[in-house]
């Protein structure tokens, strides 16, 4: 709240405008009608609607706003997006765990003990709630600061370790991606691979690292993209492009790695003729029912259901072997929560290292000891944290 009040902001739901705007009435950075005048101050178009058919002010607005009037020195609403965006996320933050934690303290333990459901997230994935602490921001500063709200007991300390590129992974062994499964052998940077093919660099990858950022982010947001069905309408507005380049960028990614498009299309080929989609385990998603009706982009969740369901199936893995190691070798140690691809485990501090290296190591060969036949390595980075998001 402190940076909010200090960039010009008295409250974070009732603020006045900055000096030199011709609004003069107190606004309110919650009112998407309030936002709508200010757009029209600014003599700013917005071609996104809501169903009603007004202008839309959503998060994918302002950050695009934010991004176009960064570019401009001399633009007056420069940063008021990035306050808008930034205001928002302090609300939400405050309603979702500043205001609600405290009040789900366990009186006897005088700890948060979240609900965490089995079958509710489609993926297969373990989801929580009561608080859903999965979803407290890790790349954003204010959400940096709320995970270091959340200490472990006295004597003990957080181990954090999560897989290194699970999703694409799965999707090299799945595709039988001949080009992505060479790189995660031979431990390369395939988003600096990814983007020297799709821009002709003649630079090693290790050179594109540091002399195009920009474009192996661009090739990574894309990567990542094929997995949900990004288009090129999807992509150019994200990386900041017009159309007619996400196009040409996305036909690179195609001819760079050759195997990705071609499994997408025949997920979705076997989904059409068994109406289901599933994992390396056989756990299955059904997505055409009886009478053929079928989601609009059903295509696109046939290729991503095997990716994502069978990372949660390797998750799933990992921990039971985890448990059983700490349980048949009485460790006081325990999982505490999962996120995405992430374990977070409590370890007593004497035991710390010990732990930390046999969770990675259960991560990265879970599925050997399960006896499946993956044809990439898995790898897993851990660490240690004294608070959460806080390396020792």
């Amino acid at each position: 709240m402190a940076k909010a009040e200090a960039a010009g902001f008295q409250n974070p739901l009732i603020v006045k405008p900055r000096k030199g705007l011709s609004y003069r009435e107190p606004f309110n950075p919650r009112s998407p009608d309030q936002i709508r005048q200010l757009l029209d101050i600014f003599k700013i178009r917005v071609s996104k609607k809501t169903e009603k058919d007004d202008v839309s002010t959503d998060k994918t607005v302002l950050e695009e706003l934010a991004k176009k009037f960064e570019k401009l020195d001399d633009s007056k609403p420069k940063s008021i997006f990035k306050d808008l965006l930034a205001i928002r996320e302090l609300t939400k933050l405050h309603s979702a765990y500043l205001s609600t934690i405290p009040t789900l303290v366990n009186p006897v333990t005088g700890r948060i003990h979240p609900n965490f459901n089995q079958a509710r997230a489609v993926t297969g994935r373990l989801s929580c709630d009561s608080p859903n602490l999965q979803q407290v921001p890790k790349r954003k500063e204010y959400g940096l600061l709320v995970r270091k709200g959340f200490v472990p007991k006295d004597g003990y300390v957080f181990i954090q370790s999560d897989w290194s590129q699970v999703e694409l992974r799965i999707l090299a062994h799945l595709a039988n991606e001949v080009v992505m499964k060479e790189a995660f052998r031979q431990n390369r940077d395939l988003h600096s691979y990814t983007a020297k093919v799709i821009n002709g660099y003649e630079e090693t990858e290790e050179e594109i690292k540091v002399l195009y950022p920009g474009q192996r982010d661009f090739a990574k947001t894309l990567l990542f993209g094929k997995i949900y069905g990004l288009s090129k309408h999807g992509a150019a507005p994200r990386l900041g492009i017009s159309v007619a380049e996400a196009e040409e960028i996305l036909n690179g990614l195609d001819k760079a790695l050759p195997g990705v498009q071609p499994y997408m299309d025949q997920c979705a080929r076997r989904c059409s003729l068994k109406r289901y989609v599933d994992t390396m385990g056989g756990r299955r998603r059904r997505l055409i029912d009886k009478h053929g009706n079928r989601p609009y982009n059903w295509k696109n969740m046939a290729g991503n259901f095997g990716i994502q369901g069978t990372a949660a199936d390797i998750l799933k893995i990992a921990m039971n072997y985890i448990h059983a190691y700490f349980k048949e070798n009485d460790i006081p140690a325990r999982m505490l929560l999962t996120i995405h691809d992430e374990i977070i485990v409590e370890a007593r501090e004497d035991q710390k290292l010990l732990v930390l290296n046999k969770v990675k190591y259960y991560m990265e060969h879970c599925l050997k000891l399960f006896g499946w036949k993956f044809d990439v390595p898995l790898t897993a980075e851990a660490c240690i944290q004294t608070r959460w998001g806080t390396k020792l």
